[in-house]
């Protein structure tokens, strides 16, 4: 009855939502995930009308890391990078990468078998997937700012929460929104 996912995972599905993925648009992911939440408030909350929101997120600065080093735009022409959505894709097309679409949880796999040459993940995913006993350079940008940022979504099955009783439901609403999204 609820969920946690990545947008991105279903491409062209949350296409306003889309905007927080581009490239250098965010550097802390709760100053991000803030203004994620009051933009889907204010301006796409009818991709999610099927459905109870708590919050929408998004995860810190994106990076690269990858097997050979990115020493420039010409070191990427080639590589195999994992992109997580269509629009992280779409940079690393743009950037002469060769883009993988593949949810996160098959990168250490793919790393591990030559699969990809690198993956686009920010650092507090890398213990998890062991990315960092799997390759050695990982790019980061100048300041705080991340490549990209990818989006999340936490919500509820809307026919479950009308169930539920209101001392219920407002234990739920207290905690959805914008110091959830944070």
């Amino acid at each position: 009855d609820i969920t946690w996912t990545v947008l991105g995972y279903t491409p062209g599905r949350f296409n306003k939502a889309e905007v927080f993925e581009l490239p250098f648009m965010s550097g802390s992911a709760e100053q991000s995930s803030r203004a994620f939440q009051e933009y889907v408030e204010k301006f796409a909350a009818d991709e999610f009308k099927d459905v109870k929101l708590l919050a929408v997120h998004t995860h810190g600065p994106g990076l690269f890391h990858t097997k050979a080093p990115v020493t420039g735009l010409e070191s990427l022409r080639g590589m195999k990078i994992r992109g997580g959505s269509r629009i992280i894709n779409n940079m690393l097309t743009k950037l002469g990468a060769n883009p993988v679409g593949m949810p996160v949880p098959a990168v250490t796999e793919a790393l591990s078998k030559g699969v990809i040459d690198g993956t686009t993940i920010p650092w507090e995913v890398t213990p998890a997937l062991k990315v960092t006993e799997l390759v050695k350079n990982h790019t980061t940008f100048a300041g705080k700012q991340g490549l990209y940022t990818q989006t999340f979504a936490f919500s509820m099955n809307r026919s479950a929460y009308s169930k539920l009783p209101d001392d219920l439901k407002k234990v739920i609403d207290n905690n959805s929104g914008i110091e959830t999204a944070a």
